[in-house]
């Protein structure tokens, strides 16, 4: 184990500890940006349909509930950006480079520390903003006497079970249940990957760009999929039966799986790889 990669505790938290405190202000925008957000996500509709519909104690439990479960989908939005833009306060100025490079830590402990943050720390940050939102947003409906119904039980009970929509599948095994089951947590992972590692190819507007090819290449991979399907199921309409079908979705579920889970070891090793190579004055855009 190379002093790059070996991993202290005390000194892990000491980094963290130091990361904190001088990125406080850029921390406050931040967090400030996302409470705003959702405030507004919570108030706007509560007022606009109060005054618009005058709705029903059972209308209002409905649109606690999609606010709830839509505001999860907003978290994680936020937790994305934060994971997108991780890296670009500390690679904005030739003193901030500095800073990282002499810090009394390895390669790895920083690395790490700075996943903690805009990851595990954000999401904690994040769940307790929408909270915080929904408290003002129930008050000044008190204040106003707008009748409200708070979206924080159902936003907490979306985040222990979330449900991405149901997916329809013929009577299939329990590994095929299993792999769909799971596939929106496995999409989120790789963007969360993806956007890791955009945060480092790119030094300004890493978030921005990351998404936009993130959509030019899912857009083309759809096109080239629906393309293959056609061409596959065209010659064979009806030469399928269950058991076949089941075969094919276990196949293609396990790739999609395989190819991923691929796809993120990838992500965050060439994430570490770029980090690692960093310079007090960087030459080039892909870590060499």
């Amino acid at each position: 184990m190379t002093n790059s990669t070996r991993f202290s505790p005390r000194r892990f938290w000491q980094v963290l500890r130091l990361d904190l405190v001088e990125g406080t202000q850029s921390a406050l925008k931040h967090y400030g940006s996302a409470f705003l957000a959702f405030l507004a996500f919570l108030a706007i509709p509560t007022f606009v349909v109060h005054h618009a519909d005058h709705p029903q104690p059972e209308e209002l439990l409905e649109m606690a509930s999609r606010l709830g479960s839509t505001g999860f989908l907003l978290t994680l939005f936020f937790l994305l950006v934060s994971i997108g833009s991780s890296f670009a306060s500390g690679r904005s100025s030739l003193h901030s480079r500095m800073r990282q490079l002499l810090l009394p830590a390895s390669t790895f402990e920083r690395f790490c520390s700075a996943l903690f943050r805009h990851t595990v720390l954000a999401a904690v940050v994040f769940v307790l903003l929408f909270l915080c939102a929904d408290a003002l947003t129930a008050t000044l409906a008190q204040i106003f006497s707008v009748p409200y119904v708070w979206s924080s039980p159902h936003f907490l009970a979306t985040i222990a079970n979330p449900e991405m929509g149901d997916i329809d599948l013929p009577l299939s095994s329990a590994p095929v249940l299993f792999m769909a089951r799971f596939i929106p947590a496995l999409v989120y992972c790789g963007l969360w990957s993806t956007f890791l590692l955009g945060a480092l190819l790119f030094r300004s507007k890493s978030f921005v760009l990351t998404a936009v090819i993130l959509i030019a290449g899912f857009t083309l991979l759809s096109l080239l999929g629906t393309l293959g399907l056609v061409s596959l199921m065209g010659p064979f309409p009806h030469s399928f039966n269950e058991q076949s079908v089941e075969r094919v979705i276990f196949i293609s579920l396990l790739l999609f799986w395989l190819l991923t889970l691929g796809w993120i070891v990838f992500c965050i090793g060439y994430s570490y790889r770029m980090y690692a190579r960093a310079q007090v004055i960087p030459r080039g855009r892909f870590g060499f």
